[in-house]
């Protein structure tokens, strides 16, 4: 049994009350970054080349929490929207955060 039957977008607001110890969280995403990054961004943010992940379990679904390659190309992605964020020149004046951020770590 859920407490919520389906995906549920979040308000800024939602609480749930729940008993303690009787529920479980789990964990899952629902859309895959695979197809849609530039693997290119692996190498310049994470120094990884892509060859260099073990291929996903054919049988895992498109979801399948763990996946090797969803995990570095949600890494590369975030760095990726920092990057532009602090260092595009979308901003009038720069973000003083941006200023001691490192990729590298």
């Amino acid at each position: 049994d859920y407490i919520l039957a389906s995906d549920k977008t979040p308000t800024g607001n939602d609480i749930i009350e729940l008993p303690d110890g009787n529920c479980m969280l789990e964990l899952y995403q629902t859309n895959s970054l695979l197809e849609s990054f530039d693997r290119s961004n692996l190498i310049r943010f994470l120094g990884i080349h892509p060859d260099s992940v073990p291929p996903r379990d054919p049988q895992a679904s498109d979801y399948a929490y763990g996946d090797r390659f969803e995990v570095f190309a949600g890494a590369s992605e975030a760095l990726s929207d920092i990057q532009d964020y602090c260092w595009t020149g979308q901003l009038n004046t720069a973000d003083g955060k941006c200023a001691v951020f490192n990729n590298e770590d």
